[in-house]
Formats: C-alpha cells, structure tokens, sequence
C-alpha cells in the first residue's frame, strides 16, 4: 500500500511514539527522514514545527500514473494548493492519546491555508478497519475542519491494520470523487 502511494505522488509522514516500531514508520514514510517520533501522544507539539516545515520544503516528481496499481500523516501536492490528509491511529491502545492526536491536527489545520482552490484536509480513523471522518472536498473553510476535528470521537477496536488503512486512504480518499486533485498534480 505504501510503494502504491509513493506511486501517486503522495508524501507520507509516519508519526509514532516509543511504543511505535521505527523500522516500520520508516517504511511507511515516503522518505526515511519524514519518519516522526515522540515519547507521548501529549509531545506531539514538540515535532509539529518539523512536519510544517518537512511539509512547505517538499517537492516531488511523480513519473508514473499507474492507475492499477497505507500518524501517519499523507500529503500529496506542492505548494501552495496541498490535499492534506490525517491517518488517525483508532484502536484500543491510543484511547488515552487520542485528545493529544485531535489537538495535534487543529494545531497542524490552524497554520493551512484551508480554501477549495488552496489546502484541503481530510481525516481518517482506524483500528481494524478504517472510516473517513471526512473528506478532501467535505469542507472548504478552516472553521469547518476545525469544529468537526474538535468533535472527533476515538473509534476504538483491534487488531491494528495500518496496511488495509493506507490501502483504504489510496483507494478511497485520493480520488477524485473525495476531493483529490491528485489529477490537476496536486
């Protein structure tokens, strides 16, 4: 799922805590150095200046469009228009972080410049199975996304499928349907 995104264009930024295996989030980072780690859920703001700054620096070249070809956090774009999306770990072990999680994407969505023709911004939870809280083209206003992140319950449930999360992400978000502008080489 990840070699499908990074096929796309899509930037992924893998963040975890002590307890994340950092093979893994490098894996899942479409570069090595976008791997994020923290002690806590709650030293999230201590790595958000790192992930604007990763995020506003990055360009990338996308070569091939294979259309038959998994926070972590994907971005896919250039600046200035970015479609911004939040994989939000759900599953039974992070019920006590997730308050710092919803903080940590209102902090992130606060510095966008959130518009239908600028960033766009989506979210998605999972534990077993993923669910999109909303999508690329649900809300075209920061107030939106900010209200309903606010609101955002922790899922719950295991096993952790991170895999079938990304896959749902490719498959179901970056898409032009959600909102994806993916084609415009967004």
């Amino acid at each position: 799922p990840v070699s499908a995104l990074k096929e796309l264009g899509v930037l992924v930024f893998g963040i975890g805590t002590r307890s994340s295996d950092s093979r893994e989030l490098q894996k899942i980072s479409y570069d090595p150095s976008y791997a994020l780690s923290v002690s806590e859920f709650t030293d999230l703001p201590n790595i958000q200046q790192q992930l604007l700054s990763a995020m506003s620096t990055a360009v990338i070249q996308v070569t091939t469009m294979t259309p038959t070809l998994k926070p972590a956090i994907l971005v896919e774009s250039q600046a200035p228009r970015r479609d911004v999306v939040f994989l939000l770990d759900g599953s039974d072990g992070t019920r006590s972080g997730f308050p710092a999680m919803r903080d940590f994407v209102q902090r992130v969505v606060e510095t966008l410049s959130v518009d239908e023709n600028k960033d766009r911004v989506a979210v998605v939870q999972y534990s077993r199975d993923p669910s999109a809280q909303f999508y690329l083209n649900t809300y075209t206003t920061k107030g939106e996304i900010l209200n309903t992140v606010r609101g955002l319950r922790h899922k719950g449930g295991r096993p952790l499928n991170t895999g079938a999360a990304l896959q749902y992400v490719r498959d179901n978000v970056f898409t032009a349907s959600s909102g994806s502008r993916r084609l415009e080489s967004v």
